[in-house]
């Protein structure tokens, strides 16, 4: 197994009795379907077969996951591959697994971390989970809203405007 892993899914939830999985991808569905090898949860060789899609959302079956209850059991585990889809990116375009974990600062000073991504529709959210008060607040991921974002060193800075709307819509 190839040590330089990189996180190209999650299984997400079964569909149907037969063990298949929705995945939510971290990288394009194409990108995906190129790559040859995978693993589940960084241990397991795995084997991934695209079934079709279901409302945008790809459909596969995974070797060793054969009903509902195995599908369930392995909800939330990881899909790794050997590759670098950074490769393939625009200077301005960032992967999940660029952003996740990356310190966010407001100003020079660390607020917090990227806790996870998700897409709204118009465009993606970020999730940060604040140190100080421990909170979870979503900002939409805008260069507005992020001006900087440095991911070899995982850092994003976050603009004044953008923490003072968004920290406090949940208290």
């Amino acid at each position: 197994m190839s040590s330089n892993l990189t996180k190209v899914a999650e299984i997400s939830k079964p569909h149907g009795v037969r063990g298949l999985v929705q995945l939510k991808l971290f990288i394009d569905l194409e990108y995906f379907l190129s790559l040859e090898q995978f693993y589940l949860d960084n241990s397991l060789p795995i084997e991934v077969l695209y079934k079709f899609s279901k409302k945008n959302h790809p459909i596969f079956q995974i070797s060793g996951i054969n009903s509902r209850t195995d599908a369930e059991k392995q909800s939330k585990k990881s899909i790794l591959a050997p590759c670098n889809p950074r490769e393939t990116c625009e200077p301005d375009e960032f992967l999940y697994s660029d952003l996740i974990g990356s310190t966010v600062l407001l100003k020079d000073q660390t607020i917090g971390s990227v806790k996870t991504l998700y897409n709204a529709g118009a465009h993606e959210i970020i999730v940060i989970q604040e140190d100080s008060a421990n909170k979870l607040f979503d900002v939409p991921f805008t260069a507005v809203h992020f001006p900087v974002i440095n991911v070899h060193e995982k850092s994003i800075v976050l603009s004044e405007d953008a923490y003072s709307l968004f920290s406090t819509l949940n208290d």
